[in-house]
């Protein structure tokens, strides 16, 4: 039985939504570049977001996701 390490962990599907409310896009985190978010939709289709396009609470989310992605990185070296 094959078990996932922390190393290959990866980002839950969750509803990423815009400052206005009115946007949204379901969606895992993969990556975090130049304060553009890279989301994969569940069909495997990418989208690429601003930041501080998205709702605060989708921010607080990058953040947290930010110092647990850093952390990560440095265990799995």
């Amino acid at each position: 039985m094959a078990t996932n390490s922390p190393c290959e962990a990866r980002e839950p599907v969750r509803i990423w939504v815009d400052q206005s409310g009115l946007h949204s896009i379901e969606a895992s985190l993969v990556n975090i570049t130049d304060e553009v978010a890279l989301l994969k939709r569940p069909n495997g289709s990418k989208a690429k977001i601003p930041v501080l396009q998205l709702s605060q609470t989708d921010q607080e989310y990058i953040a947290g996701w930010s110092n647990r992605s850093s952390f990560a990185e440095n265990r799995c070296r």
